[in-house]
């Protein structure tokens, strides 16, 4: 494997909005890990799904399109949602199921 992939799903959290894009979550990880994944043989990759709502994106859907927002050769998918789910606890369990089911359809199976 020459690299390893992180593919973040979530909000405007997720995106950087608000943020520096030198400090945002993703960039923050490639510098803190990408040596440890380069000193085994690796590139490590961080891909950035995060929406900022306008699209009426949210917890509840995006799950569903985790093929499309990052590479379906992910090998973590890493969800940001979890402050918004706060009071629904009916939607919010069955939302991380479905994360969890679809992500194992991928071809690494994060």
């Amino acid at each position: 494997q020459e690299e390893f992939i992180i593919g973040t799903i979530g909000s405007s959290v997720a995106a950087g909005h608000d943020n520096c894009h030198y400090d945002a979550y993703e960039n923050q990880l490639e510098r803190t890990f990408g040596h440890v994944w380069e000193a085994a043989g690796m590139k490590f990759v961080t891909q950035n799904a995060g929406q900022g709502g306008g699209c009426g994106d949210d917890y509840r859907n995006q799950a569903y399109c985790v093929k499309q927002n990052v590479s379906p050769e992910a090998d973590v998918i890493h969800y940001t949602w979890t402050y918004f789910e706060e009071g629904d606890d009916v939607d919010k369990y069955k939302i991380r199921e479905s994360l969890v089911r679809w992500t194992q359809m991928l071809p690494r199976r994060p």
